[in-house]
């Protein structure tokens, strides 16, 4: 018995002094602020994808990754977007009964109006609604 407990002491003062034996801590959280907020003033007229993509195209957005220009894939047209703003392709659009979500970097965004501008904030999407693309 008094073998074993020395064993066992001896093995937990190596594990004590050892720093691989124990699980780092994890990473403090993080607050990521996750709002695209619309340039230009509007508001979407209908809600087809059509007018949507059109609504999304039709002006860069602000948000935690600097400046954005959607681009639609089914138009076809891809050009250079100007220095400081990427281009980020809409490659889905849902619009449920939550409202309309729309993917931005494999994250849903949800658009809504934000006092005079139109926001996309993170959150949302399989609500089961129609898909647009995808």
């Amino acid at each position: 018995m008094g073998l074993r407990l020395l064993v066992f002491l001896a093995l937990v003062s190596v594990a004590d002094a050892h720093p691989y034996w124990r699980p780092p801590p994890p990473p403090p959280p993080t607050h990521v602020v996750a709002r695209y907020v619309r340039t230009v003033g509007g508001f979407l007229d209908r809600v087809d994808r059509t007018s949507i993509a059109r609504f999304l195209t039709g002006s860069t957005w602000d948000g935690p990754k600097g400046r954005i220009r959607f681009v639609d894939a089914t138009a076809g047209q891809f050009a250079k977007p100007p220095g400081g703003v990427r281009n980020v392709l809409i490659r889905e659009i849902e619009r449920t009964r939550a409202g309309i979500s729309v993917a931005i970097d494999g994250a849903m965004f949800v658009l809504h109006s934000c006092g005079n501008r139109a926001c996309l904030e993170l959150g949302g999407g399989g609500f089961g609604g129609v898909t647009y693309g995808g």
